[in-house]
């Protein structure tokens, strides 16, 4: 590594590689990869070494996540984290022995920076060899159309068919051999426009006072948005022009949502819009894209802080964050009216700008890091002409490493503690096994699980179903007739005292016996539906009611310990080799029961109190930021709908409590050790959730979490046929719709 032949790099050069494919334990190929600019694919088994998660950039936090060779548990005692700790400063202290860094060094001096063009551009560009789309374009005079129109002439030059949107009186929006021209009337002449941007660029070198200059960059910038917002109104009410752009069937709409004419004319034209922006006072890119912007950690435009703020600095942020959303109202609040009007609907204008793609002319590096969403697509430098190398520097190996792009890792995430991974990260493990022992055949079940439109003639699997008595069988009970419809053999087990769980002729019912009578049962299924009915909060109410519902747990435990003490029915069903257990873990005995018949879990639910489903599945979820249950605080809480957030769930841990945790001792009896209630759930294989995320607020969750809100739904009412395409005439001839940039 220390002397680089020139030949193997002007071959290398030459060759013009797609991808580098290699084993990070060697650093060389990943020296290579960032050297020629190339997209790297790592194949690892793992690296002792903390340069892994710091190169991917992953959250690998000691006090959680056991060190390689270290042999602890994710459920580490206290004496195990300080070992765990301390394994973690060893490879601070030795791993840049083992991996020199000296020869990285030698090589990354000769990185020339800057020979990639940004993704975004190759977004726009890629496709060269399709066919060309027709593309509208709605710029924004002055700088921002310098920005814009490389990009515009580049797309023509891909074939594609552009027409520029402009006004009769403008400065640079001239004609052009890569586009045509359409003009609509405004109600000012060249003298007023070149005046008003004449003093909106000399205002910016005068100087002011400190105090004033929010104030006097506000009025600043109001000589130019007037100027625009006249022109919009204009646009939008010249009907010749609208006709023309109803008529031309466009592919898509391009635009600079600094000013949102733009926008709107794509909602009245029913076209997908691509944004081409710099950035704006408000971070309006962030705020209209919803993309998380915690005034805690986020600087806010213009303040200069950094994401390390202090105190007083983070209360300034604060005041900035109020101040950005009186200056957008300020801003855009005419826009909505003369929206209003053309759509012939009241109109909340960053509502129009979602579904949208988002290219960002600067650069994530030269940022300070903030959450964006998956369309935000950064190009900073796209409209640089001459593109100057960086200075020779010096090259970590963390830097190294955080130029894969994909990693191939062979092991198995089902073998290994949970821990946070990157979206990069692929688990292979096995993928060189040459003897490979199939799994049991599941793979169909678990898809109609989730897919009720699988395939009819996936091969039928045997599913042990251990339900809810009451409503919660009644939702479980469509699945389970579907399941037999699919041809999977089905056995629901359920108390012989039974009150609504009846053998049908779609599964095989197998009951067990308990210490009750049905009328006993009954009446404590009845005791648990009364609580739901009551109105009256007073305290005695709500001790009446906990009382309750410890008998009904007591009940239910019972229940489940002569299921599991059933000695002859547990040997039957080991030897029925089930291939899949199929239950509502708001009854925890099934979930138990999968774990002690060794058989994969599909936990079917509408929610767990005290979100121990969440909890069990190990998914963050931040009292700050996302609603408790029966809270109805919305996802944006003040801060006393926060303290309610934080203090509501607390009642429900008491119940959780005493419901629950009775099931700890049973298991503990049952496998002979400690086994604590979110072990329990935490064997479940998939998480089917009767709810509908578009209906709740946004909120993390995990892989092997399924929303099937609906699935119980007898009589489906479909949702009106919407048309994404280039107008409402295709929509009864397309097959599809494509958007061709």
């Amino acid at each position: 590594m220390a002397v680089i032949p020139e030949k193997l790099v002007e071959y290398l050069k030459q060759t013009s590689f797609d991808a580098v494919f290699l084993d990070p334990f060697d650093v060389c190929g990943l020296t290579v990869a960032k050297y020629f600019s190339l997209p790297s694919v790592v194949f690892s088994g793992g690296i002792f070494c903390h340069y892994l998660d710091d190169g991917a950039q992953c959250p690998s936090p000691p006090s959680y996540v056991p060190r390689i060779l270290s042999k602890f548990t994710d459920t580490m005692t206290f004496k195990e984290r300080v070992w765990n700790h301390l394994s973690y400063m060893k490879e601070r202290a030795f791993c840049p022995y083992f991996f020199k860094t000296a020869p990285l060094s030698k090589m990354a001096c000769l990185l020339p920076a800057a020979q990639r063009l940004p993704a975004g551009f190759l977004f726009l560009v890629l496709w060269g060899s399709v066919l060309g789309g027709k593309m509208l374009v709605v710029p924004q005079d002055g700088s921002h159309w310098l920005s814009m129109k490389e990009i515009v002439e580049e797309l023509s030059d891909r074939g594609h068919d552009i027409v520029v949107l402009v006004p009769e009186v403008n400065l640079l929006l001239g004609e052009s051999k890569y586009y045509r021209r359409k003009s609509f009337p405004v109600p000012y002449d060249l003298e007023e426009l070149q005046t008003r941007f004449r003093s909106f660029g000399n205002n910016h070198f005068v100087p002011t006072a400190p105090l004033m200059g929010a104030l006097r960059e506000y009025r600043n910038n109001m000589i130019v948005i007037d100027l625009c917002f006249f022109s919009c109104q204009s646009l939008l009410k010249d009907s010749a022009t609208l006709s023309f752009l109803r008529d031309s069937q466009f592919d898509v709409l391009f635009t600079d949502p600094a000013m949102p004419c733009g926008v709107i004319l794509a909602e009245y034209l029913n076209l997908p819009s691509v944004y081409l922006f710099r950035g704006f006072p408000s971070s309006l890119e962030h705020m209209l894209g919803q993309s998380p912007s915690p005034v805690s950690y986020v600087p806010r435009f213009y303040t200069k802080f950094s994401d390390h703020m202090t105190f007083p600095q983070r209360l300034a942020n604060f005041i900035a964050n109020i101040l950005e959303s009186f200056l957008y109202y300020c801003l855009y609040s005419k826009y909505e009216i003369i929206a209003s009007e053309l759509l012939k609907r009241d109109v909340s204008l960053p509502a129009l700008h979602q579904n949208s793609l988002w290219l960002l002319r600067y650069d994530f590096v030269f940022e300070y890091p903030r959450p964006v969403m998956p369309n935000m697509v950064f190009i900073g430098g796209i409209n640089c002409k001459k593109k100057g190398e960086l200075s020779q520097r010096e090259v970590s190996l963390v830097e190294v490493l955080s130029h894969a792009s994909v990693w191939l890792f062979r092991g198995d995430f089902v073998f290994d503690y949970p821990r946070p991974i990157m979206p990069n990260m692929v688990f292979i493990g096995g993928i060189n096994c040459a003897n490979r022992k199939p799994l049991s055949q599941i793979g169909g079940l678990l898809g109609l699980l989730l897919l009720p439109c699988a395939l009819p003639w996936a091969q039928g699997g045997k599913v042990l179903v251990v339900p809810m008595e009451g409503s919660h069988w009644l939702s479980m009970r469509i699945i389970v007739r579907e399941l037999h419809a699919r041809g999977h053999e089905t056995v629901v087990l359920a108390p012989d005292v039974s009150v609504y769980i009846k053998e049908e002729d779609f599964f095989t019912l197998k009951t067990y016996a308990v210490p009750y009578t049905k009328e006993e049962y009954a009446h404590q299924l009845l005791n648990l539906f009364q609580i739901f009915f009551k109105t009256d909060y007073s305290l005695m109410m709500i001790l009446s009611n906990m009382e309750l519902m410890k008998n009904v747990s007591t009940f239910y435990l019972s229940c489940c310990t002569s299921l599991l003490y059933n000695k002859g029915l547990i040997q039957h069903l080991n030897s029925s080799s089930f291939d899949v257990l199929l239950t509502d873990p708001a009854y925890p005995c099934g979930a138990l029961l999968a774990k002690y018949l060794h058989v994969p879990a599909v936990f079917f639910l509408r929610f767990i109190p005290y979100e121990a489903d969440f909890e069990a599945a190990q998914c963050p979820s931040p009292s700050s930021y996302i609603p408790r249950l029966l809270t109805r605080n919305p996802d944006h809480m003040s801060f006393l709908e926060r303290v309610k957030n934080i203090l509501y769930p607390l009642p429900f841990k008491l119940i959780f409590h005493f419901s629950f945790t009775p099931y700890e001792s049973l298991a503990s009896e049952l496998f002979q050790r400690e086994v604590s209630y979110l072990e329990i759930l935490r064997h479940a294989s998939i998480w089917l959730f009767r709810f509908d995320f578009v209906f709740d607020y946004p909120r993390p969750i995990m892989p092997n979490m399924v929303f099937v809100g609906g699935i119980n739904c007898v009589s489906r009412k479909l949702l009106s046929q919407v048309c994404i395409g280039p107008s409402s005439k295709e929509c009864s001839t397309s097959d599809g719709f494509y958007v061709l940039l």
